[in-house]
């Protein structure tokens, strides 16, 4: 008797969570070090490795924050308090901790006060995983945009604001794209790329561009705004409604500017966004130099985010612009997925930010935005399985 199988085989990767991280300890290059290059050298280590706990930020997850989906870090899960963890977590690290107050447990996450913390793991103790590491770079994405070659992506210069519109297009403003090759992808009512792709780059070092005085040439910072942007630097500023599959790729950040959601969600739903950035993905957080929080006109004050797709962040962390200064503004909604090399904060315990509240996309266990899975170099694992029941052209 003969059966046959059909399977989907991918690589497994940072789409299979809802959560993955490589170092849980606060990135470098977020602000907080006064020597980050020095930061870089010394918490390039796994907290089971024995990074230096003096000097190396630890972000852990509070009392307040759900995670609703797969969780995974290369690291030890760092907690503080009660956070609930709804679905299966598991870490690199491969010891486990004892608590010899009373009642007495062992557990593989560490807590900031030790016996005192009780995260809520629905599925039981995390479990060990091995290292899954990162991609390092997104710039196979951007060969998906070299029209000589046939390829049918967009390839915006410097700074570009990219407008989803719930119809299926886009609004994009882009000051130094000025190529006729992709001129008609900058405007109003632009067709979303048919192979899906969108890579910003930086301002090529042949290109005259320029700015007057501390604004991009889209107006960031506002007025008072003490976020720093460079004047060439490829990033990608997004926000909207899609319809339809799209990837955005950045040289440099992308920055989340306003709700970036589906227009249609759920199982059956089309639609799907990545963001890849080779250094952050930030959600758009402006103050002023007293710490207080900053309305831009063109958005409103960004509170109770939502932001549907799976993002990552190969070089450093999705993060939330000066997440500790202003009141905060209430949850964070991720619908997909978050990935990053390092740890970045959205909010404090201080009352600032946000709190989290992300759920993953099902979906994402099988399919992929545009491209995305391509940058990933690890080994296969089956995503889906089916018996054909008549099978033809097999042996008798």
């Amino acid at each position: 008797m003969q059966r046959t199988i059909r399977a989907n085989l991918r690589r497994k990767g940072f789409l299979d969570y809802l959560y993955l991280t490589d170092y849980e300890s606060l990135d470098p290059q977020s602000g907080y070090y006064s020597d980050p290059t020095t930061a870089t050298s010394r918490c390039s280590e796994y907290w089971w490795q024995d990074r230096s706990t003096s000097y190396c930020v630890r972000i852990s997850f509070v009392t307040g924050d759900t995670i609703n989906g797969p969780l995974h870090t290369n690291d030890t899960i760092s907690v503080n308090g009660n956070p609930r963890f709804n679905g299966k977590a598991t870490t690199a690290y491969t010891g486990q901790m004892s608590c010899t107050a009373s009642p007495s447990f062992t557990w593989r996450w560490y807590g900031l006060s030790g016996c005192s913390d009780r995260p809520v793991f629905q599925s039981g103790d995390p479990g060990v995983v091995p290292i899954l590491p990162l991609p390092t770079t997104n710039t196979a994405i951007k060969a998906e945009t070299d029209r000589a070659a046939g390829k049918t992506g967009c390839l915006y210069n410097g700074p570009t604001r990219i407008v989803l519109n719930a119809s299926g297009t886009m609004t994009v403003t882009s000051p130094f794209t000025t190529s006729s090759t992709y001129s008609s992808s900058v405007g109003t009512n632009v067709a979303v790329p048919s192979n899906g792709v969108i890579y910003v780059q930086n301002v090529p070092s042949s290109q005259s561009a320029s700015c007057s005085g501390s604004q991009n040439r889209l107006g960031y910072p506002i007025s008072n705004d003490v976020t720093v942007y460079g004047c060439r630097d490829g990033d990608a500023f997004v926000s909207g409604t899609l319809k339809g599959r799209l990837t955005v790729a950045a040289e440099n950040n992308i920055v989340v500017v306003a709700n970036t959601t589906y227009a249609t969600t759920g199982a059956a739903s089309t639609d799907m966004l990545g963001l890849v950035a080779n250094q952050f993905v930030q959600v758009y957080h402006p103050v002023n130099s007293s710490g207080n929080n900053l309305t831009d006109s063109r958005t409103g004050l960004f509170t109770n985010p939502q932001v549907h797709a799976a993002m990552l962040a190969l070089g450093h962390s999705f993060i939330v612009q000066n997440y500790d200064e202003g009141a905060q503004l209430g949850s964070i909604t991720i619908n997909g997925v978050i990935a990053q090399k390092w740890r970045g904060p959205v909010g404090t315990s201080g009352g600032t930010g946000y709190l989290k509240n992300y759920g993953y996309d099902t979906r994402l266990q099988y399919a992929s935005p545009p491209y995305v899975q391509d940058i990933t170099e690890t080994d296969y694992r089956t995503s889906q399985w089916a018996e054909v029941t008549n099978p033809s052209g097999l042996p008798a």
